[in-house]
């Protein structure tokens, strides 16, 4: 793997991770909005949808986690031979 498709995929990975850390935070958000504010709409319509709204991030985490140690290995292995 070259240098920069190894930073580039590496940065790929950190955003994805910095999303997987937001999107539990703005769960916690809303449900505190929620408790808070049970009269309002918006907050009442939002929650159902948050638990959707975490899965994204944490399957685009994962995938890019995976490819970048499946090239780390690949690579490797390639200099190992």
């Amino acid at each position: 793997m070259h240098e920069k498709q190894f930073v580039r995929l590496h940065k790929a990975c950190s955003k994805s991770l910095d999303t997987l850390y937001i999107e539990p935070q703005q769960t916690l958000s809303l449900l505190a909005a929620v408790e808070l504010f049970l009269d309002i709409m918006e907050t009442k319509t939002a929650l159902p949808f948050q638990p959707d709204w975490e899965k994204k991030p944490q399957t685009d985490y994962r995938r890019k986690r995976r490819e970048l140690l499946r090239r780390v290995s690949a690579e490797r292995k390639h200099l190992l031979n």
